[in-house]
């Protein structure tokens, strides 16, 4: 596949420093615009924020909370009685995200009380 560099506008690219120097001159010899990709960044924003040991401390609370009132049946409807009597909606879980933030998410198996305890 032969593209003309006449018809490229912008190259978008990973923030590394060897990608953004070797577009320098990619830039200043066809006036392409280089775009370093946002998705890319957010991800390595996110694996650094995963390295936190509070942030992770506080996803796995988090998740044993979210599954407490999944698996226990009393405690899901408790929680669903006192959200329509505070007149709180229902929280709106994405799916399409769900599955795809797994992957990022520690799953580290402290309970709720020792991963709060142990910050």
């Amino acid at each position: 596949l032969e593209i003309l560099p006449v018809k490229i506008k912008a190259v978008v690219h990973e923030s590394g420093s060897n990608v953004v120097a070797a577009m320098r001159p990619l830039e200043e010899k066809h006036a392409w615009a280089s775009i370093r990709c946002a998705g890319h960044t957010l991800q390595l924003l996110m694996n650094t924020a995963l390295k936190e040991t509070c942030i992770s401390r506080a996803l796995c609370a988090a998740r044993q909370l979210v599954e407490h009132f999944n698996k226990v049946e009393l405690a899901s409807t408790k929680l669903k009685m006192k959200r329509e009597q505070m007149n709180v909606k229902k929280i709106f879980t994405d799916p399409r995200c769900q599955h795809k933030m797994e992957q990022y998410i520690p799953h580290d198996r402290q309970t709720p009380r020792t991963a709060m305890a142990s910050r």
